[in-house]
């Protein structure tokens, strides 16, 4: 094997290695690590994002390329947008990580479609890089949708048990928050993550209406946001909370009944 073919490997396997980086340490965070990223990922109204650290800037640290990167991000309103779309997707990165990734795929991955064109003969090296080029563009895109989707049918999934845990708890004489650290205690993620924030911003000082507003935007689930309307409601015209709260939960659960009798 001459040269360049072996420095043709040596960089699809750093790109390789790059994107199998950001996914592996993407899911060795706990729920305190997430919490602390959602608490320091706050954004202002001009779409800025935090600039607290990730596992890959803690890796490239004194790199100045992706400094660079990270101001030019955080200058911009997509990055913003992305941000949202990293926390929805449940992943401990930074906007300018992710797209570093997708950078080292849309390089890497071309690269080793290169090399199979070498092994495949019938593929060709130029159809091998057009190719390549569209995984490596894809790949990162498909990724962060699809950890958004599943992480988004796990949360309405559990959403309506979630609601009557809450609801009986009211009426075993808790208040609101206490019945929020309870769904904490006793549900999983990503139900347990989203409401520990809820609990972690107002302990920071934000109003419980604002914390729970902020996990609406987050989370963009249509049945979450019926639920914080009626408790937002409730407080101003007052009324029995739980009984509206079991209400909801029956609703959501019809209507998935429906939907799957319907299917």
């Amino acid at each position: 094997m001459n040269p360049m073919t072996i420095g043709v490997a040596v960089a699809a396997a750093l790109g390789i290695l790059l994107i199998a980086v950001g996914v592996a340490r993407s899911g060795s965070s706990g729920m305190s690590d997430r919490l602390e990223r959602y608490a320091s990922n706050r954004s202002d109204e001009k779409g800025k994002v935090s600039t607290g650290k990730g596992p890959i800037s803690d890796l490239l640290a004194q790199s100045a390329a992706l400094a660079s990167l990270n101001k030019v991000v955080e200058k911009r309103d997509f990055g913003a947008n992305l941000a949202r779309d990293i926390a929805r997707a449940d992943l401990h990165l930074k906007p300018s990580e992710y797209l570093f990734i997708w950078a080292a795929s849309i390089v890497g991955v071309p690269v080793l479609f290169f090399i199979l064109g070498f092994l495949l003969k019938p593929l060709g090296n130029p159809i091998a890089l057009l190719l390549g080029a569209l995984v490596g563009f894809m790949l990162p895109r498909f990724w962060l949708r699809r950890r958004k989707g599943g992480r988004l049918n796990s949360f309405n999934k559990q959403l309506p048990d979630t609601i009557t845990l809450i609801a009986n708890a009211l009426r075993a004489g808790s208040s609101f928050l206490q019945a929020i650290e309870l769904v904490v205690r006793e549900s999983r993620p990503p139900v347990s993550t989203e409401f520990g924030r809820v609990i972690r911003e107002v302990n920071l000082g934000l109003p419980f209406d604002q914390a729970l507003e902020n996990m609406v935007r987050r989370v963009r689930s249509d049945d979450l946001e019926l639920m914080a309307t009626a408790i937002s409601v409730q407080h101003q015209v007052g009324g029995n909370l739980a009984e509206i709260l079991d209400s909801i939960a029956y609703t959501i659960r019809e209507r998935v009944r429906i939907k799957g009798e319907i299917r």
